[in-house]
């Protein structure tokens, strides 16, 4: 039988009243998610350790969300996407960099990453609303 999916409110309590349980549903009910939304802006390569830091971190910071503030999603696509930049920083560009990551790493334009990474910027427009699932 299927789990059925908790709330965020549910799940916000079930993390601040039962800290191993709460964490183990929000890993399973998110990392699928978050891991996603990581592996559209970043290679394969590191998009695991991007989101192991993010979970980390949102698991250090769980204190701090409000659910007043906004979605618990939306919380956690805020830390997670501070983690790809802070990776995105510590590496350097190479050729084959891809416009979002030059874009993260330089809060560049896209005609700055198209630049920057010879591509046309369509391409990187592309690349962008891709990633973003942004349809036109």
């Amino acid at each position: 039988m299927a789990e059925a999916q908790i709330s965020d409110s549910e799940l916000i309590e079930l993390v601040r009243n039962d800290k191993s349980a709460g964490y183990a549903s929000l890993y399973k009910n998110y990392a699928p998610l978050l891991y996603g939304f990581v592996l559209r802006l970043v290679k394969d390569d590191i998009a695991l350790n991007i989101l192991a830091a993010a979970i980390v971190e949102i698991w250090k910071s769980w204190e701090t969300y409000e659910l007043k503030q906004g979605t618990l999603f939306t919380w956690m696509i805020n830390i997670t996407r501070g983690r790809i930049a802070d990776a995105v920083n510590r590496s350097t560009l190479q050729p084959s960099c891809t416009g979002i990551e030059y874009i993260l790493l330089k809060n560049a334009t896209c005609t700055q990453a198209a630049m920057a990474t010879g591509k046309e910027e369509h391409e990187i427009r592309i690349e962008l609303r891709n990633a973003l699932k942004i349809s036109r």
